[in-house]
This record gives structure tokens, sequence and C-alpha cells, in this order.
């Protein structure tokens, strides 16, 4: 049996996969800081052992791999800046610390870059096929697999495209700079943003019929314009045949997805360079049922040899949106 678990900054949703089904699903509350996070691990891993019929320790599961914010560095399974979770100096080294607790061992990698595998297994694509995976939720991110394995970059920062500034005119982004892709497309802009134009308008109100609202439309059109950009932007940079949009934005703002194709379909029209791009033709997303970033971290988890030939929940399910 494998088990994925994915580490967010309010919850941890834990699956047990055999043969590439789903047998257990365990949620959480996250742990916070060093001592919450290695504890909420190990509680979640003992309570699928022990529902399994066995216990916690170095044979009960053939593979553990974990998805958490922060920077990861896969090799040691150190974790660094992950500030939604109260870890920050040096770093918590996750992998040595389960390994001393209970004498199990796991494998490491941040929530996105997993999410992306999972992404791209659940979509039968990770074979034979290069998969962007771009997240928005409270932040924005992306990661790109080719070849069947994560492109990192120095310092596993390929794929922060959230933190490139676009509007030099804009907010102040929590990085430093101003007017990053993240303060205009992440939840948090969002939601900031349309508190000014009504103090009861949340992020789910934006494809609303609000005509007596006239600073709903504009806002809207700053976030489908951003979400046209950052697609535009994957589709030129990394040249993956699909990109996968995922991330609680993309799930909970009914017709955001529809409104950024209709864009980019009409950007198509008017210039050549884009028509060739066929930027909407490459958008895909997952059916919600599917957990796919608990789904990546049991990716994670199994050795980069096998993971073509595993089968996970989905596989082959692909949705044009």
């Amino acid at each position: 049996m494998r088990v994925g678990i994915d580490i967010g900054g309010t919850k941890t949703h834990a699956i047990l996969l055999e043969e590439g089904e789903i047998v257990d699903e365990l949620v959480t509350v996250s742990g916070r800081g060093e001592e919450g996070v290695v504890r909420g691990t190990l509680d979640v891993l003992r309570a699928l052992a022990q529902r399994n019929g066995s216990a916690l320790d170095g044979s009960a599961f053939r593979t553990i791999g974990i998805g958490i914010p922060g920077t990861v560095d896969v090799g040691t399974g150190v974790i660094t800046h992950a500030v939604n979770l109260g870890i920050r100096g040096a770093g918590l080294p996750l992998r040595e610390r389960l390994r001393e607790a209970a004498g199990i061992e796991v494998s490491v990698d941040n929530d996105v870059k997993a999410t992306a595998l999972g992404a791209a297994s659940t979509l039968g694509l990770l074979a034979h096929h290069d998969v962007t995976y771009l997240n928005i939720g409270t932040g924005v991110a992306a990661a790109t697999t080719l070849d069947g394995a994560i492109l990192r970059g120095v310092g596993s920062m390929a794929g922060e495209i959230g933190h490139l500034s676009v509007d030099p005119q804009g907010e102040q982004c929590i990085c430093g700079q101003t007017g990053c892709l993240e303060t205009i497309l992440g939840g948090g802009g969002i939601e900031r943003r349309l508190r000014v134009v009504d103090e009861d308008l949340t992020p789910t109100d934006l494809f609303l019929d609000r005509p007596g609202i006239p600073g709903l439309a504009r806002e809207r059109d700053r976030v489908v314009g951003a979400l046209a950009h950052a697609c535009t932007l994957l589709a030129t940079t990394y040249g993956a045949d699909t990109i996968v949009l995922g991330g609680g934005v993309i799930r909970h703002v009914d017709g955001l997805v529809e409104a950024a194709v209709s864009l980019l379909e009409h950007r198509a029209q008017q210039s050549s360079f884009l028509a060739a791009l066929a930027v909407a033709e490459r958008l895909v997303t997952v059916p919600s049922s599917l957990p796919i970033a608990a789904l990546g971290a049991a990716v994670v988890g199994i050795p980069q040899g096998e993971r073509r030939r595993t089968a996970l929940p989905g596989a082959q399910t692909r949705s044009r949106p």
C-alpha cells in the first residue's frame, strides 16, 4: 500500500492506495510549527496504519509521499519558508524527524510540484506528455513535468510565476515587490479588492449579475485578464502541451475558466502568433472529486522509474473547460 499526504496551511489530506485505488482517506487539521507538523504527520500515519490492521513501522506501507508548502530540498527532505505552517529559520528536516520517530522512510516535495505530478498521473499524461499545473488559490504558482519528472530550476524555484511583477503601479506583494501576478489573481488579492467595491462581496460573487455594483465588472475583467495572461506566459515559457488549472479560486469561482478561454480565443483571432500558440486548446481541468494533491503526494513517494507504470484513480480523465 502507498500513502500520499498533502499538508496544507489549514488541513492535511491523506490517502491510502492499493493497486491504484483509494482504499482509505483521512482529513485532519494541520499542525503548526516544526513540532506540530511532525506530530500531525505521525498521527495521520498511525491512524492509517491502525485502521488497516498494522502498527506504524518501516513495513507498514510500501511508500510514503508528502506534499507540503514552502521550499523543499527533495534530496534531504528539509522544508524552509513554509510561512503558512509556521516553519521558518533553518527549516524542518521532516524526513529525518519521521525516520527517528517511527523508523519510516518518506519522500517530500513542494505541494504544487506534487500536485503537478498528481494532475499528470490522473489524466494519464505522465508518460507521454509534458504538463504544466497552474495553482490559483490564496497564492499563485505553477509546476511543470517534463518526461515524467518535475522541472525544478535553481533552488527549486521554477514555476513561481505568482511573484512575477506585471503591474509596476500595483499593490505591494508579501514578497517585497510591487504588482506581482499573485496580488491580482490570488484569492487574497481578489477578496481585498472586492471588499473595497462592496464589503459583502467575496470571490464567489465575481460572476454574479450585479448591475448596481459597477466596480464588480471592472474587477472581473481584471481577474480574467490576469488568468489569460498567466496561461499565455506558461505556454510561451514552458511549452507544455497541457496546462492543468486548479486551486481554490478555480474550483469556487464559477465562470472564471470559461471567461478566460473566451478571452484567449478572442486574442488568438487578433494575433497570428497567439493563434499558433493555441493556448485555450491546451487548458484542462480535472474533476473536483479527484484529490489530485494527495494523489500527487503519493506519486512523490514512488521511485522515478516506477511512476509511469503506476495506475492512479481517474487515469485517462481529461476535461477541457
